[in-house]
């Protein structure tokens, strides 16, 4: 196959748009204008739905070329149903059912700003068709008899229940198949992490984690071994300063060293620059330190 044929819909309003058109197209050629036809509706009412059913089959078509009119098949169907609105027995036919399943598709198609213009136009355009035939209600051509108005109701229902279905199906569907992605990336990622601590708790050096404002996370069986203090005792980076640096000149000479260290680290994205210093235990005694770190995340 050649690359002009090999487009995937890859979202889900685009597979959504490619079934739409598909099904419609299908749908207003195969379905809708033999029964017109049956019914005795005026022609130019049935050219019109031809012509929307070959025109979502040639936007079908130009799927598969990487070409997705989402905004076009809109226009067009509300432009199809205005021009058919007073053939087809005006607000007593089945187009208001079909003007519905417009007001659905704008809201899942059109974002932002558009979004709004779209039901603007699509509320004002709605109230037109309904002022106008109130003003000239000779304008609407009925139907020739109460089977043909009853026919018309069972086939707008049937084909517009089957778009909202297909919606529904897919959006939801997509929503499901979202959730179950959501879970199983949660479920590595708390894997990764339980892998991660399970390594610093376990490692040869001291280690303490906190986050971002210092309270600790969670220190390592090696810390407690070499600094003597737990995480009760230790609990934010405050405490660290106080029990560490029990001198005051030091504490402040080590907390700016750090702070700015610190500062450089998070502008740059590049681990904090290692320093040493001394730092006294639990237990009274003082041991000479390396101390560097890491931002990983909001720790």
């Amino acid at each position: 196959m050649t690359g002009a044929f090999r487009s995937e819909a890859t979202t889900i309003e685009q597979r959504l748009f490619r079934g739409l058109t598909l099904v419609g197209g299908l749908m207003a050629i195969i379905v809708i204008v033999p029964t017109n036809i049956l019914q005795g509706t005026v022609a130019y009412v049935n050219w019109a739905v031809f012509g929307f059913g070959v025109a979502c089959l040639l936007l079908f078509g130009a799927t598969f070329r990487g070409r997705f009119g989402t905004k076009s098949l809109f226009f067009l169907l509300v432009a199809t149903l205005d021009s058919i609105w007073f053939g087809n027995g005006g607000s007593q036919g089945s187009i208001q059912m079909f003007l519905f399943t417009a007001a659905m598709y704008l809201v899942i198609f059109f974002k932002g700003r558009t979004r709004w213009l779209a039901l603007g136009f699509y509320l004002l355009n709605g109230v037109g068709l309904l002022w106008a035939e109130h003003l000239h209600p000779g304008w609407v051509v009925p139907y020739s008899s109460p089977d043909g108005r009853f026919l018309d109701f069972i086939i707008g229902f049937v084909l517009c229940s089957v778009v909202c279905v297909l919606i529904l199906w897919m959006v939801l569907g997509a929503y499901h198949r979202e959730r179950e992605r959501l879970g199983e990336s949660l479920a590595a990622q708390g894997a990764s992490e339980a892998r991660f601590k399970s390594l610093v708790m376990n490692a040869p050096i001291p280690i303490c984690v906190t986050d971002l404002d210092g309270v600790v996370a969670y220190m390592n069986h090696t810390f407690v071994r070499v600094i003597g203090y737990t995480r009760t005792e230790l609990p934010d980076i405050g405490a660290w300063w106080r029990r560490a640096y029990p001198d005051q000149e030091l504490r402040r000479q080590v907390a700016k060293r750090w702070t700015e260290a610190t500062a450089v680290a998070m502008s740059s994205g590049t681990p904090i620059a290692p320093m040493e210093s001394p730092v006294v235990c639990k237990d009274g005694c003082t041991v000479d330190l390396e101390i560097q770190a890491a931002i990983i995340g909001d720790q």
